[in-house]
């Protein structure tokens, strides 16, 4: 994407009133306006010279919106209450609503029976998947993380049950581990 389809806005970073969330970043209604549509609230967007951020637009229960800060955004960007920022958004118009890894990608296009599952799914548990699948640091635990999910996907014809799942990746990491 060229930078000249990001828009970009200045706001302080304020706290949620309930103990669940921490930080966000309220995004001026016009923006929103701009932004929003009935069936996507997905954007990408950019604190500083950070990677760009696949997310949603989470509603304030007044008709406005904000970005959500977790713990590690906050970490690795200085991010502090009452921070002023300046924040370069767009429309995330990627298939998955965030980025997938090669390896992933990769074995979707091999894979026509995984791929089959993990495409039933909805989108929200495809992209916790894909989450999954491509936060390892490196390419072998990302293609090993791939496999297991589709391998799981297979042997549950695409009936996900998150806690079944890490069974598997621990299984499999048993039988590497021991040698089975």
């Amino acid at each position: 994407m060229k930078d000249l389809e990001y828009l970009f806005f200045e706001s302080e970073i304020k706290s949620l009133d309930n103990l669940i969330w921490g930080l966000h970043i309220p995004i001026p209604q016009d923006l929103v306006d701009h932004l929003i549509s009935a069936d996507h609230r997905r954007i990408v967007y950019q604190i500083k010279d950070a990677e760009p951020l696949h997310r949603a637009m989470m509603p304030d229960g007044n008709g406005g919106y904000y970005l959500l800060l977790n713990k590690e955004i906050q970490k690795k960007q200085k991010l502090e209450l009452g921070d002023k920022v300046t924040v370069k958004i767009r429309k995330d118009d990627s298939r998955y609503g965030m980025n997938i890894s090669e390896e992933m990608l990769e074995l979707l296009e091999q894979d026509e029976e995984g791929s089959h599952y993990f495409h039933t799914l909805t989108v929200g548990k495809q992209r916790s998947l894909i989450y999954i699948a491509t936060k390892p640091k490196s390419s072998a635990k990302r293609v090993e993380k791939a496999l297991v999910i589709l391998d799981y996907l297979k042997s549950t014809k695409g009936k996900l049950d998150f806690k079944e799942l890490n069974i598997a990746f621990k299984e499999f990491n048993a039988d590497r581990y021991f040698g089975m």
